[in-house]
């Protein structure tokens, strides 16, 4: 939860993003419906080019955590290379072969949590 000038939102904002091919996409929908279905604020950017657009849609939206689902043939470490443009916004990595279950684990324990 993001505390901005004297304000408190109360609900975590995540966004939702896919980097490389679109191939498996449907995975990042399911899981942004699942977050949503337990409360959570999702933004679901789709497929983006590039780590910069990553940090751009997250500063734009002001969320708090990202999850970027890479393609099997990407093998960069995500939350290192854009984690320090983004202050105060927790980015993690969704690997393709992850199940739902264990990506709405994974952006949970990174800080989205229900109301």
């Amino acid at each position: 939860m993001r505390q901005d000038e004297g304000l408190t939102r109360s609900v975590t904002r995540v966004l939702l993003v896919q980097l490389g091919n679109p191939v498996g996409d449907e995975i990042a929908q399911v899981v942004a419906r699942s977050l949503r279905d337990l409360g959570v604020d999702v933004v679901y950017g789709g497929l983006q080019d590039s780590l910069q657009d990553i940090v751009q849609a997250a500063m734009q939206e002001d969320v708090d955590v990202v999850g970027v689902q890479l393609d099997s043939g990407n093998a960069l470490d995500v939350s290192e290379k854009i984690g320090g443009q983004l202050s105060g916004i927790k980015v993690v990595q969704l690997a393709p072969n992850m199940t739902v279950e264990e990506a709405v684990t994974v952006i949970k324990e990174a800080g989205a949590q229900d109301d």
